[in-house]
């Protein structure tokens, strides 16, 4: 099996609801790592639109897990840190989408498991590979419909997008949407 993905644009106040619920419902535990400092376990209280706010890509990376996969966060310390060990925690990454510290730009969010193979427990491994195409249904579900990721190629023609999942009220922000926060490539939201 390959590695799971789902790509998507959500605003940092959408995504921190629809975290908080999700979590809730599902029952899962929920690490935060800021790049450059010790993961930690957190509360859903703690969670707040602004952990997603003036960073770079990939600079918080949530982890999202199950008691029935692992009862708590496995931890391995690299350097004077502490990191989620993500491939024994049997959890799911959520790299949210970034918004920039001047409100102009907004990078690209994945949701995120390793290939089956990765995992040294292969029942624990599908059941992961059940948590995440159920995270990802509920992203999907609460995803504007109708709406697709455009991409403008150097040759004058489009890239449809149709995987990437577009946020409540993205069409009407006046974002920039981009992967990577120096990159060229912009996308822009149409029907589809």
């Amino acid at each position: 099996m390959s590695k799971l993905s789902q790509e998507f644009f959500w605003r940092p106040a959408e995504l921190q609801l629809w975290l908080r619920r999700v979590c809730e419902e599902l029952g899962l535990w929920l690490v935060v790592w800021r790049v450059g400092k010790s993961a930690e376990l957190v509360d859903l209280a703690s969670i707040q639109p602004s952990m997603f706010c003036g960073g770079q890509e990939d600079s918080v990376q949530l982890f999202l897990g199950t008691a029935s996969l692992s009862a708590a966060p496995q931890w391995r310390v690299v350097a004077d840190r502490r990191e989620l060990d993500f491939q024994r925690s049997y959890a799911v990454q959520l790299v949210p989408s970034m918004l920039s510290a001047d409100g102009e730009i907004l990078l690209q969010g994945r949701l995120a498991i390793m290939r089956s193979t990765d995992y040294d427990d292969q029942k624990r491994a599908a059941e992961l590979a059940k948590l995440f195409r159920r995270l990802a249904a509920e992203l999907q579900r609460d995803s504007e419909a109708g709406l697709v990721i455009v991409q403008a190629l150097p040759t004058g023609e489009t890239k449809r997008w149709k995987d990437m999942l577009v946020g409540p009220g993205i069409s009407e922000s006046k974002f920039k949407l981009k992967q990577f926060s120096r990159g060229e490539v912009e996308f822009r939201v149409e029907s589809l």
